[in-house]
This record gives C-alpha cells, sequence and structure tokens, in this order.
C-alpha cells in the first residue's frame, strides 16, 4: 500500500504533555529534610508507542534523573505499548491512583481540561521556537496548572514536531485534496471538527485503536 504524506505540515503538533498523578512522591518529600530519610518509592509511567518513539526515550531519560537524583529512592517503572491502556484510559488511572505517571498526546488531555484544546488549532504557530516561547512561558504554564482542577499535576511538555497528514489514496498539496478522504483523527473535537472542514470524513479514534 502506497502512503502519501503531505509535503507541508498540516498543523504544528505543539507539545504532548507529559502528565503525572505525583501525590506519593510530593508527600514523601515534603516528610523527609532529603532522600536520604525517605522510604522508597515506586512510580508507574506509562504510554502507548513503542520503545524507539520519542516518548519512550523521554520517559527512559527522565527514569534516570530521577533515579540518580533521589539516590534510587525513587524508582520509575515503565510499561510502553499501552500496556496499561489508551491514553484516556491512562488519565482515568492517574486520576484515580491506579497510574503514578505517563506521557500523553496533548489532544486527548484537552477532553480533561478543555482550554488545553487551543494547542491543537491548526497553524496556530510559525515555527518550534515560536512555540517553545509560548508552553515554557506564562501561558504554558497556567494550563499545566489548570490540570490540579481534574486531579492531575502537569510536568512538562515534550515536543512531537509538526504534524504531518498521511493516507493511502492520493497525495496532499492543499487543503482541496483532503475533500473525501476518511482520516483516522485523536478523539477530539478541534480535530475533529478541522478535519471535517476541510471535507474529510474524520474518524475519531485512539491510537491503540489505530494499529
Amino acid at each position: 500500500m502506497t502512503r502519501h504524506i503531505a509535503p507541508r505540515p498540516l498543523a504544528l503538533t505543539t507539545l504532548a504533555a507529559s502528565i503525572a498523578l505525583s501525590t506519593a512522591l510530593a508527600t514523601s518529600a515534603a516528610q523527609a529534610n532529603d532522600f536520604a530519610d525517605m522510604d522508597p518509592v515506586k512510580l508507574r509511567l506509562a504510554h502507548v508507542v513503542n520503545e524507539q518513539d520519542g516518548f519512550h526515550i523521554a520517559a527512559t531519560k527522565f527514569e534516570e534523573l530521577v533515579e540518580a537524583r533521589t539516590d534510587g529512592k525513587v524508582d520509575v517503572e515503565i510499561f510502553p505499548n499501552a500496556t496499561l491502556g489508551d491514553e484516556r484510559t491512562l488519565l482515568e488511572g492517574m486520576q484515580i491512583g491506579t497510574v503514578d505517571m505517563g506521557v500523553i498526546t496533548n489532544g486527548p488531555v484537552a477532553n480533561f481540561v478543555e482550554p488545553m484544546a487551543v494547542f491543537e488549532l491548526p497553524f496556530l504557530f510559525a515555527s518550534p521556537e515560536e512555540a517553545y516561547s509560548v508552553l515554557d512561558g506564562p501561558i504554558g504554564q497556567e494550563l499545566l496548572d489548570r490540570l490540579a482542577d481534574v486531579n492531575l499535576k502537569g510536568l512538562a511538555y515534550a515536543e512531537r514536531g509538526f504534524r504531518n497528514l498521511t493516507n493511502s489514496e492520493r497525495p496532499v498539496a492543499s487543503p482541496e485534496d483532503i475533500d473525501g478522504l476518511r482520516i483516522r483523527v485523536m478523539e477530539n473535537p478541534v480535530y475533529v471538527d478541522t478535519f471535517r472542514e476541510l471535507g474529510a470524513n474524520a474518524v475519531p479514534m485512539a491510537w491503540t485503536e489505530a494499529l
């Protein structure tokens, strides 16, 4: 099957939000003056992609840094490949404490905190540097802080680059070429509405169901 890729990005996927519910770590650190007096903590960090993906590379680096900087008192165990569920399931698990942390695409996060969906608007940023300045600044932090309203803790944003449109029917060089294509999109109303306005048959579907 031929897979066609749009030569120009349809939208900038601004940074996939790394979301964590780190109650156990925060409580333990607050109770102890240093990690030497802290009881060992194990954190379950999950994502839905494979071990070659940037999500997993970021999670592995996070594991390395946390364990080094806590003298091994905090052990991060990584669960890739959706072994603990799709992204919505992971977010719900973090809310109730069955999953401690996750590297989650921004689209599903917006279903829990609606203002996050602003980052899914097409053509929002002209360059990665412009996105960094917003997400690493007061606006980005304000939105991360809003996650506390739904019992989540936003730690940081992680880049996935410009989003490209792929399909098995024809090359896409202009918005008109999207008309009539059946396209899987994230379960997010901004994506659904955007592609439907462009004439596509947008099918909201979790990534785990698209494989």
